[in-house]
């Protein structure tokens, strides 16, 4: 049996080519760019998922991710950016690298986390990408 993984790296580069990122000045994964007015970043999230038997959940795993925005000063324009994010997201089953992901929001509703010292709006989503395990 042939054990799949995901990584952030896999995840970008598939949002890459299926999202509309030309208004990102930078799309990265682990760091984002502090001098970016606007930018979107895939982290590993730091929050912790209750352990599944893998009994229960046989054939995926999860791979809990935070997706981070910083999207100008307007607060406005910036929340209608990040809803366009959700929407991607939203219940999507998709093929990533041949490995079938299916996302699903930890919080349904995007993070509003203020603004950075520049004054930049940043906003956030919590996605658990559960992930077909092996063939």
């Amino acid at each position: 049996m042939l054990e799949h993984h995901l990584f952030l790296s896999d995840i970008r580069d598939w949002f890459k080519e299926n999202f509309d990122t030309s208004d990102f000045q930078q799309v990265s994964i682990g760091k984002i760019d502090n001098n970016l007015e606007k930018a979107l970043c895939f982290y590993d999230s730091k929050r912790t998922i209750p352990y599944i038997n893998r009994m229960q959940l046989s054939t995926y795993s999860i791979k809990p991710i935070t997706v981070l925005i910083r999207y100008g000063k307007n607060h406005d324009i910036a929340e209608h950016r990040i809803h366009d994010l959700y929407e991607f997201f939203d219940n999507l089953t998709t093929l990533i690298n041949g490995i079938k992901v299916f996302f699903k929001f930890e919080i349904e509703n995007p993070i509003d986390l203020g603004t950075d010292d520049k004054g930049y709006v940043e906003l956030s989503l919590e996605i658990d990408c559960f992930y077909e395990r092996s063939i």
